[in-house]
């Protein structure tokens, strides 16, 4: 799937930008980056991605999300704090896929992963296309915005009903 920048943009409320490349998934790991991958600049405690946009860009990314302008030579879309922007970007890239899902959170100290494993299999076993996100399935109980845009996507399209 490939959405425009501008449609991006108007997710996050920023401003449009006046070039409007096609959009196909989002990174904050400049490794990451190339033709149709927006970088978003996320600072942090001890690196800044704007430090690392112009890598982003040599290496295709054909736009950024940025706190800052940083004038690299390609649209950039400017929000208060990317933080709070990568997630409605990564669902606007990625389709909306938590709209076509039913979701369940499961939240505690201890048990957590095995209580997702549980349901997932409960709901197959009842006929319901299930999976689990968490440890077992990625390197983060929960996956940063981009990467669960990504697995919600890959839910919908295996025709998956719960996640």
């Amino acid at each position: 799937m490939s959405v425009p920048l501008t449609r991006v943009a108007e997710r996050v409320g920023g401003a449009p930008p006046a070039a409007d490349p096609l959009i196909t998934d989002v990174v904050h790991d400049s490794r990451r980056a190339g033709p149709g991958v927006l970088f978003a600049c996320i600072p942090g405690s001890r690196a800044d991605g704007h430090d690392f946009a112009a890598g982003a860009v040599e290496a295709g990314a054909p736009a950024l999300l940025v706190e800052r302008p940083l004038h690299l030579g390609v649209p950039e879309i400017v929000v208060a704090r990317v933080r709070t922007a990568i997630g409605p970007a990564a669902a606007a890239v990625h389709g909306d896929p938590s709209r076509h899902l039913d979701l369940v959170g499961v939240t505690g100290t201890n048990g957590k992963t095995t209580t997702v494993h549980i349901l997932a299999a409960l709901m197959n076993n009842l006929g319901v296309r299930a999976r689990g996100i968490g440890t077992l399935t990625g390197v983060r109980t929960t996956p940063e915005a981009p990467e669960l845009q990504r697995q919600l996507a890959a839910a919908v399209a295996a025709g998956e009903r719960v996640v």
